[in-house]
């Protein structure tokens, strides 16, 4: 086997063990390709998401920040993959506001892509900013993409704030674009036995009310 062949295949096992959650074989992976193919660019990118996969966030930061001295130089725009990368480190970290950051600028990049709004959507919720959240979540439901994502979480952040009639239209919505989506059923399911209990625990009241009314 030539050794661009031999690159390749530690470039594939590195993405296929990177996407089955397994960052240590991923690791080696990349890191191996990287020693047989030491110019190219796209694997510091990978290299980084692996790192901060691990919590070696300051190893990832660097390579992140090489990657991009290397592509503003050649005149290479901010991409998808490069805001998904700085966007996930801050994440990792628990620096939602840096987070934030990035998901708004991968929103310009894609404007009409659901993955953007899903990120930043997520990210605002995490803050505790549920309604900001509901509103970037109500634009992914029209976009292309993962739609029956943007209705699953958008059904998540009605539901925290009680609303829960509004979330139950949204988790059905979710379910009607994936029909084998367990946690929108789940959720689904959840809201309807919640509702039950309000509607007795309503009942009840207004027996009572009854009740004392005649007493008096």
């Amino acid at each position: 086997m030539t050794s661009e062949g031999r690159a390749s295949n530690w470039w594939d096992n590195a993405i296929s063990a990177w996407i089955e959650a397994k960052p240590a074989e991923a690791l080696v992976s990349i890191e191996r390709f990287r020693e047989l193919k030491p110019s190219n660019v796209p694997s510091l990118l990978v290299h980084a998401e692996i790192l901060t996969e691990l919590g070696r966030y300051a190893e990832s930061g660097a390579l992140l920040k090489q990657f991009g001295r290397i592509c503003r130089k050649k005149k290479v725009k901010l991409t998808r993959y490069e805001c998904v990368a700085w966007g996930n480190l801050f994440k990792s970290q628990g620096d939602l506001l840096e987070a934030e950051k990035w998901w708004r600028k991968l929103i310009v990049i894609e404007p009409k892509s659901t993955e953007g709004f899903i990120r930043l959507g997520a990210c605002l919720a995490n803050q505790g900013r549920l309604r900001e959240s509901e509103e970037v979540h109500k634009k992914a439901t029209i976009l292309r993409g993962d739609q029956d994502e943007a209705f699953f979480n958008l059904g998540l952040i009605l539901r925290a704030q009680g609303r829960f009639e509004e979330a139950a239209d949204a988790f059905q919505a979710a379910l009607e674009l994936d029909t084998e989506y367990e946690s929108a059923r789940s959720a689904l399911m959840d809201i309807r036995k919640a509702l039950k209990l309000r509607q007795t625990i309503l009942r009840k009241k207004k027996r009572n009310g009854r009740s004392r009314s005649l007493g008096d």
